[in-house]
């Protein structure tokens, strides 16, 4: 029958690392116990990858961190995402009580974007004196890639707060 169908047909959610990190577990389990007859699958990947796959109808819908660059698909704020630095808790770094972009900037940094040109601290620094003395120690594809660098003392980390709060919280940023 058509209604069973419909009954089994998954709702396919696309997310860009972080929001399939942070938000959407939390989104899903309230929409899992609302709506305990469907039955939603998460696909995580970049944001790039994410917005190919709604294009080519491979998932309903996507929460990614920043605006899809496909004028095809159209896009709402969800919430605001705060970027933050993050260290080791015995790190130099950590014991200031105030930084100066110049103390950040004698560190390498850890960005998570597989690629320079595509990563938000970038973008933020793209008018930026300083832009010249940023120095990228090593680019990640996912929040967990870069605080594990970060945990090994390859830089500075750059990420989205709700990607380490966790650790910060328990000292370990």
């Amino acid at each position: 029958s058509k209604k069973a169908a419909v009954k089994d047909e998954p709702l396919v959610i696309g997310g860009s690392y972080g929001p399939s990190a942070i938000l959407l577990p939390s989104v899903l389990q309230t929409f899992m116990k609302r709506y305990p007859h469907v039955r939603p699958q998460l696909q995580t990947g970049s944001r790039s990858k994410i917005a190919q796959m709604v294009l080519k109808f491979q998932i309903d819908l996507a929460v990614i961190n920043e605006r899809p660059e496909s004028a095809l698909l159209v896009s709402e704020p969800y919430r605001w995402e705060k970027m933050v630095l993050f260290v080791p808790a015995d790190h130099s770094l950590a014991r200031k009580s105030k930084l100066e972009l110049s103390d950040i900037l004698r560190f390498p940094l850890v960005v998570g974007a597989a690629k320079k040109t595509d990563s938000t601290l970038s973008r933020m620094l793209s008018h930026s004196a300083e832009r010249a003395a940023v120095r990228i120690g090593l680019h990640c594809n996912s929040p967990l890639a870069a605080k594990a660098a970060v945990r090994r003392g390859i830089g500075v980390g750059v990420a989205y707060e709700d990607t380490v709060k966790h650790e910060v919280s328990n000292g370990q940023f």
